[in-house]
């Protein structure tokens, strides 16, 4: 913690001599010079110096923030080993899952969502990349029907799709960190992860962040609504609800009133309901359950409703 105020206090005497030499020496200049133009000029090389300030400090603050916040992250070991299979449910064990008041809102969603002939054509597009989701239930365990409702909700399983803020493909996928990236090379044996090119590199992508969320916030709950608000602005989220630091988190149902309807095309407010509910559908459809109304949702209709159960179990008995 001790090297974090040393970078701290670095970065704060690195503004000053900025400032001095450079924001503070143009604002006199620009205030004593009689000449109209000579102060435009300075005014305008004040602005650059301001724009290029500010990229420096925020390209600082964020290697600063990632010293003080370690990305906790599976390590890339061979899905074939047995020892992988125990890492990653040991992992899982200390994740929370989502909480029961959830449901009524999951209806709501579903029903909403099945009340609309176009979602059984979407969910059967997702079906044909039931292959790929597959693949990256094997690599990193999570349930590939979760993975694929995922997809529904994000891109309608267009792995072609491009959102209004650049998300790309059947996640939309968009800003993440470069060590997101670091573990899904590792995971897919590449140099590069082809996120936009590749469905299959942008789904693994995809879990690898939710992954990150996951274990960061302590609940797949809370990850999944950071897939849509970030890891702060959930955070965030719940301060403007009332939760101080150290207390446990509050369900996403109990910070549903702070949540934002519709923020930047986003919909903060029913994004977690809505994920469920089309993880629901791809739940049905696979097992040749009709698409209609129902009266209730339980948990069992949600794969990945408890990390701890992720993972196909008839692959863990081949591996032992």
């Amino acid at each position: 913690m001790n090297n974090v105020y040393k970078v701290l206090g670095w970065i704060w005497t690195a503004v000053l001599w900025s400032y001095r030499r450079s924001l503070g020496a143009y604002v006199g200049y620009m205030r004593s010079s009689p000449d109209f133009r000579r102060g435009a000029a300075a005014t305008v090389a004040m602005l650059v110096c301001v724009g290029a300030l500010s990229v420096g400090v925020h390209k600082t603050v964020t290697k600063v923030k990632n010293l003080v916040t370690k990305i906790d992250l599976s390590e890339p070991i061979s899905p074939d080993e047995p020892e992988y299979v125990q890492k990653v449910r040991l992992a899982r064990d200390k994740i929370a899952g989502f909480d029961r008041d959830i449901l009524p809102y999951v209806l709501e969603e579903y029903n909403t969502y099945v009340s609309n002939p176009e979602w059984l054509d979407y969910a059967q597009r997702c079906l044909q990349h039931a292959k790929e989701f597959k693949r990256a239930e094997k690599l990193t365990l999570y349930p590939w029907i979760m993975t694929a409702g995922m997809a529904l909700h994000e891109s309608k399983c267009n792995w072609r799709a491009k959102s209004y803020d650049n998300g790309r493909g059947l996640m939309q996928i968009t800003n993440f960190d470069p060590k997101h990236a670091k573990v899904a090379r590792g995971l897919l044996s590449v140099k590069k992860v082809d996120f936009v090119g590749e469905p299959y590199h942008n789904i693994v992508l995809g879990i690898v962040i939710h992954d990150d969320y996951e274990r960061r916030l302590g609940s797949r709950e809370h990850g999944t609504l950071a897939f849509n608000r970030g890891v702060g602005g959930t955070r965030a989220d719940m301060r403007k609800c009332g939760r101080k630091s150290g207390d446990p988190l509050f369900s996403v149902t109990a910070i549903r009133p702070c949540l934002q309807f519709k923020q930047n095309g986003a919909k903060p407010r029913t994004y977690v309901p809505r994920v469920l509910a089309t993880i629901v559908i791809m739940n049905r459809l696979v097992n040749d359950q009709p698409l209609v109304k129902l009266d209730r949702i339980r948990e069992s209709d949600i794969p990945g409703w408890d990390p701890s159960d992720d993972g196909d179990t008839s692959w863990f008995a081949s591996l032992w």
